[in-house]
């Protein structure tokens, strides 16, 4: 039987870029790395990387053999998957990986809840972190992510979970200091976001087209939430967020009439096609919680 270990090497290989990336997610050196690639290049006389850059650039051949060794890696993952399937009760560490802001959702703490009491056999981590983390290079087995970049990676398998909207808020005590009226109020106030404003917003057939260039840069959604909770300014928050019990007294929405055009879609992604027992368990959950809370 021919052996397909330096498939595998080369498929992790072309995913990493790098022999040191490589051999560190395969716990081998990156000299091992590169002689299970030499092997294949020996072996069937053809010539795999280009390995004059500092990121190694496979040929043309490379990149038709990368595609099928990728599906072969799939297959194999997909494969150990099923045999943890197999087992009779599911188990074990389960890291999930979401944006500050779900730690005050109401459908994901559900969820958390409902995972402690019901399976304590399986142990949650939880990475929180804004930015779109990779599953095929980490530990991550679920990620719940949303926005125009959630499903950008082609090698994820994505569960819908919600379709929710932007709305803009503030506290009543500033609206009191610094009453909106009109979209155009909204230019001069002090903002609250991760990266600049630009949505368009509609009310029947009235468009105005919001653009705030230096908004107080917060890296957190979570911080952003805490400090629009304090007065400092506006924000932009998801209206699943706003829905807090806590939240609606000293919260309200700014500009209610009019509307922030393009969605937000909500989903749960796994780096495997098959789910094992205890990301099955988590999935369904989650599908659950959002369902009936939004």
């Amino acid at each position: 039987m021919q052996e397909i270990k330096p498939l595998l090497v080369f498929a992790h290989l072309l995913q990493q870029g790098t022999m040191q990336a490589t051999a560190a997610i395969l716990g081998i050196t990156p000299s091992a790395v590169s002689q299970h690639i030499s092997r294949l290049e020996q072996q069937y006389q053809v010539k795999l990387i280009n390995r004059s850059t500092r990121r190694l650039v496979p040929t043309e051949v490379g990149r038709v053999l990368g595609e099928y060794c990728h599906k072969l890696l799939q297959d194999v993952n997909d494969t150990f998957t099923a045999l943890e399937n197999a087992k009779t009760e599911a188990q074990g560490d389960i890291h999930i990986a979401l944006a500050s802001g779900l730690a005050n959702n109401r459908a994901f703490i559900a969820t958390l809840q409902q995972l402690i009491e019901q399976y304590p056999a399986i142990q949650p981590h939880l990475h929180f972190s804004d930015d779109l983390q990779d599953l095929q290079q980490g530990k991550i087995d679920i990620a719940i992510r949303g926005g125009e970049h959630a499903l950008d990676d082609p090698n994820i398998v994505a569960h819908h979970l919600i379709s929710t909207q932007w709305q803009i808020l503030a506290t009543t005590d500033y609206l009191a200091k610094h009453p909106i009226k009109t979209p155009t109020d909204l230019l001069t106030q002090t903002w609250l976001a991760y990266q600049p404003i630009h949505f368009l917003m509609q009310k029947g057939k009235d468009n105005f087209v919001l653009h705030i260039e230096h908004p107080i840069y917060c890296s957190q959604l979570l911080a952003q939430q805490k400090l629009l909770q304090q007065g400092i300014g506006l924000g932009l928050v998801l209206e699943t967020d706003f829905q807090q019990e806590r939240m609606r007294q000293e919260i309200q929405v700014v500009l209610p009439e009019w509307r922030i055009m393009g969605g937000v879609e909500l989903y749960a992604v796994t780096p495997h096609r098959v789910q094992s027992a205890k990301v099955s368990v988590v999935l369904n959950l989650l599908k659950e919680n959002f369902t009936h809370y939004y």
